[in-house]
């Protein structure tokens, strides 16, 4: 069995124009969406009896602010959806002992003919979003190291 020390989801938010670090997850599922199966959810909670919400434990703060030194637009969320990625990050934090977990949603990436900012908006590039990406892992593994992390 695997033990990570941290997990970090990435989704996408096509509408969203900028990064969003997700600081927690619902213990709701969408009665709406389908899975990729067919399937609907049979209730709407999760996991029954458990927390209605659940705290991520990744340094939300920090990457945050080094993603806003890197020139990235980023805000933190406290919304992490209603279909899977909400899913994904909430199990993750009431079943797994990793000490850092977070998500990160990330906008639709922009075209390579197209300017950083067109009429749409921001959109990213695929070099943005590895940047992010590394960034995220970096402060994270910095914070684990000097115990930073709950």
């Amino acid at each position: 069995m695997l033990k990570p020390d941290a997990i970090l989801h990435f989704g996408l938010a096509a509408r969203r124009k900028f990064f969003s670090i997700e600081t927690r997850a619902l213990n709701r599922s969408s009665l709406l969406h389908c899975d990729a199966s067919g399937a609907r959810a049979p209730c709407l909670a999760i996991i029954r009896s458990a927390p209605h919400a659940a705290r991520t434990t990744f340094p939300y703060r920090q990457i945050e602010a080094a993603l806003r030194r890197a020139d990235l637009r980023v805000r933190l969320s406290a919304n992490a959806g209603d279909y899977v990625c909400n899913e994904t990050l909430y199990l993750s934090l009431a079943r797994s002992h990793a000490r850092a977990i977070g998500f990160i949603h990330v906008p639709r990436l922009r075209r390579a003919h197209r300017p950083k900012t067109d009429s749409r908006g921001w959109r990213p590039s695929l070099g943005d979003v590895l940047r992010a990406a590394l960034i995220a892992i970096l402060v994270t593994a910095r914070a684990l190291r000097q115990n930073l992390v709950n």
